[in-house]
């Protein structure tokens, strides 16, 4: 089996090397498209660049995805992938119209899309990549943990929050970036996780929340969340609060 990626793995350095290395390990064929292929190239000339015929074709969001001509005719199943789907949701919904599949990654959105006209959209929330989490247990040296964005519009309150915490607790270096890998080796360094969405969708079930379940952390995420709607439970896999002012306490406890 083949899957064709109109995107470059190193063009996304999170999602895309995650799915082609799971793929990879279960005897899949994951072939990105080179840089070579120009933009207003048609599907067949990209189709001819792939070693095999691919069973699917891919698009992720990414700095160089290619949107070949004749693809809205194409025989080989499409699929389009929406993390963000909370966000221009309207453009997205009309943008999968092109695609057979449209992978949603909230939960609501795939009844939305279905309303809106699009009989492909399915729920597929994100995932960690297990092999950076498996290993002998770390020792716990953070209080909290803490990785993510704390700059730009959409996040104030982890601005706001984040120095509150860190006066109080143990936390790691929370004002840097990390990769993937980084990320899951602070969780597994951490007793407790504090997730402080963002600002303008607070329930989100982003990446980091399963990150940090995986890890072993404790994970405290604002309520409501989406973790609900895919069935974790509030005081059995994660521990809720409705307003910032009670984490420090709850962190305490």
């Amino acid at each position: 089996m083949t899957i064709l990626c109109l995107c470059r793995e190193e063009h996304d350095w999170k999602m895309i090397p995650a799915y082609a290395d799971a793929f990879r390990s279960h005897g899949v064929d994951f072939f990105s498209v080179n840089d070579s292929i120009p933009f207003d190239a048609s599907l067949d000339e990209v189709l001819r660049t792939c070693p095999n015929i691919p069973s699917a074709i891919f698009y992720f969001e990414s700095a160089h995805s290619l949107f070949p001509t004749g693809l809205e005719r194409s025989e080989i199943p499409t699929v389009c992938f929406h993390p963000d789907t909370y966000a221009f949701t309207d453009r997205r919904i009309r943008w999968s119209a092109v695609f057979d599949h449209a992978v949603v990654f909230h939960p609501g959105y795939r009844e939305r899309f279905a309303r809106a006209g699009h009989p492909g959209a399915f729920l597929l929330p994100h995932a960690v990549r297990r092999a950076f989490f498996e290993g002998a247990e770390w020792a716990r040296e953070f209080d909290v943990g803490w990785v993510g964005q704390i700059g730009g519009q959409w996040y104030k309150s982890r601005a706001e929050w984040l120095p509150k915490l860190a006066a109080e607790f143990r936390m790691n270096d929370w004002r840097q970036r990390f990769t993937l890998e980084e990320t899951a080796a602070i969780y597994r360094r951490s007793r407790i996780v504090v997730n402080i969405g963002r600002d303008d969708f607070p329930q989100d079930a982003n990446l980091r929340v399963f990150e940090v379940l995986a890890s072993g952390a404790l994970l405290i995420t604002s309520l409501p969340s989406e973790l609900t709607q895919l069935g974790f439970q509030d005081g059995v896999h994660f521990v809720g609060y409705r307003d910032h002012s009670e984490l420090i306490g709850i962190v305490r406890r």
